[in-house]
């Protein structure tokens, strides 16, 4: 078993491929998704995504049937989702680098997750802004 690919998106295509990829995620996000692409199964498996917050705590894990490839279908599509809300209600640090480990093979993707008081100290923090236009 092989990991071709692996990200993160908010969405999924109606193919189950990525849209916007994307490794940083704000409550303005509805959902995080892990998205892999997998070659080389050999017989039925279940691939588990395991989700860990930044102190290195596994919140919750996602088990994933996943039937063999062959020359009709020679990579396989994976992925989990977890609501932003979910993230924001667990106990112990919720913003920050995030890991999701895929096994088997054994991958890990990382992702950060910021609650956007990091805007705050940007010299383009959120307004209001006056804009004054003379014609």
């Amino acid at each position: 078993m092989q990991i071709l690919e692996i990200c993160s998106c908010t969405q999924l295509d109606t193919h189950c491929r990525p849209v916007q990829v994307k490794t940083w995620f704000s409550p303005f996000d509805e959902q995080i998704v892990v998205w892999c692409e997998i070659t080389n199964i050999i017989a039925p498996t279940t691939i588990r995504m395991e989700w860990y917050n930044p102190e290195n705590r596994r919140v919750c894990t996602i088990a994933i049937p996943v039937e063999p490839t062959n020359k009709s279908r020679p990579s396989r599509y994976c992925w989990s989702a977890v609501k932003f809300a979910l993230i924001q209600s667990i106990d112990g640090k919720k913003y920050g680098k995030w890991t999701v480990k895929v096994i088997p093979p054994g991958v890990s993707h990382s992702f950060t997750v910021s609650d956007l008081r990091l805007y705050n100290k940007s010299p383009f923090a959120p307004g209001p802004y006056i804009v004054d236009i003379r014609l």
